[in-house]
């Protein structure tokens, strides 16, 4: 198990992320486009089902941006590697849906009991979830992929995330709003845009979680400088 105190505060280059990410997306454009689209559609069309998908598939991506980090291949079936952890990672997913159905519950409400729900009140629920949307997704950023790299229980990879995200603030939002930014960014090239931006953005994230959380060999060795996962890594691909 990860401990505690192995997490590196104020790591995350975002610019070197971003950078990185990019280059491995380049490398392996064709995979990414197809598992954004499997992605996609096992969210999509399988309805609130979809919902038990999320964070299975989303420890597939990281887990093949970790892959590649190690300088080992990958193949577009480790889309569904996250699946040997599915009940944690599942679990995370589920709770990262939260700020969803409060939206949701709350939409509901107003148009059934109220009909015609005044725009000021539409714009609150709207800055609500907004606001916890924002604080779920800081708060659980490396959470799924603690589980993916160390088999961490759902309580401890919620906790270690939440200590480490507090210490990272400042990088971890900045690529928060680079992913919002890039998610519309694809939904204006005709939402083609997508299947290049978003696993850009899924990278960005792993590499801020190697940065965080330097990968070790044996526990007792000193953890590399982020650096390690920044500007050295895009360099040689």
């Amino acid at each position: 198990m990860y401990q505690q105190t192995q997490f590196r505060e104020n790591s995350i280059l975002p610019t070197d992320c971003i950078t990185n990410s990019w280059e491995v997306v380049k490398e392996n454009f064709g995979i990414f486009i197809l598992a954004t689209l499997i992605f996609y559609i096992m969210i999509s069309c399988l309805s609130v089902f979809g919902l038990f998908l999320y964070g299975p598939l989303m420890a597939g991506v990281y887990y093949m941006f970790l892959k590649r980090m190690n300088d080992e291949s990958f193949s577009l079936g480790d889309l569904f590697k996250g699946f040997e952890n599915f009940l944690p990672t599942m679990t995370i997913g589920l709770l990262r849906s939260i700020p969803d159905l409060i939206y949701l519950l709350g939409y509901l409400y107003m148009v059934v009991y109220l009909e015609k729900p005044e725009l000021t009140l539409l714009i609150i629920l709207l800055l609500i979830y907004i606001l916890l949307t924002l604080i779920f997704k800081i708060l659980m950023f490396f959470s799924i992929q603690l589980i993916v790299d160390y088999q961490v229980s759902v309580v401890e990879a919620i906790k270690l995330s939440i200590k480490a995200s507090l210490s990272n603030i400042g990088g971890v939002v900045t690529l928060i709003i680079f992913y919002f930014l890039l998610s519309i960014l694809g939904l204006l090239a005709f939402c083609i845009g997508v299947f290049i931006t978003l696993p850009i953005a899924w990278g960005a994230e792993a590499f801020a979680y190697r940065q965080v959380f330097p990968k070790q060999s044996n526990p007792i060795h000193t953890p590399p400088p982020p650096t390690v996962y920044g500007q050295e890594f895009g360099s040689p691909l």
